[in-house]
């Protein structure tokens, strides 16, 4: 009995289906990068496929909402290694001489606060977080209601 033998279009068809699997493996683990979420100061070391910010959060299904501040940019390409920072913006209600202001923000600095609802602190002016009294350059907790 005879060995048998391939016809050389089916050696070369083997071939070329082993080397176009083996180059799609090394394509797609040059893709995978290692970053580091941030989401309201909260690290996480993901491993992702994802090319752009916009795309990893899709993939880890966060939300993004129009006030919220995200670094870099949702369609940024990712890099490994890099860092993405998202700070979601939170209800902000202020009260100056009677009148209510409210706002979503990711501030968290009294001064910036007032400033975004356009609203000048003079050196006579008291301010109060939660009924109590607060330095205006001082940072708040990261839920902030003046």
């Amino acid at each position: 009995m005879s060995p048998l033998r391939l016809p050389a279009s089916r050696k070369l068809l083997f071939a070329s289906l082993a080397l176009a699997l083996l180059g799609l493996a090394l394509f797609a683990f040059g893709f995978r990068k290692q970053v580091t979420l941030v989401v309201d100061g909260q690290n996480q070391a993901l491993g992702t496929y994802a090319l752009t910010v916009g795309g990893l959060l899709s993939l880890e299904e966060i939300a993004l909402a129009p006030n919220d501040t995200l670094t870099p940019p949702a369609e940024s390409w990712i890099k490994n290694g890099d860092t993405i920072t998202l700070e979601h913006a939170v209800p902000v209600q202020i009260l100056a001489d009677g009148q209510v202001t409210n706002f979503y923000s990711t501030e968290r600095l009294p001064l910036r606060l007032l400033a975004q609802a356009g609203i000048v602190l003079s050196a006579d002016d008291e301010l109060f977080v939660s009924d109590r009294l607060v330095n205006p350059a001082e940072i708040l907790p990261r839920q902030p209601v003046i």
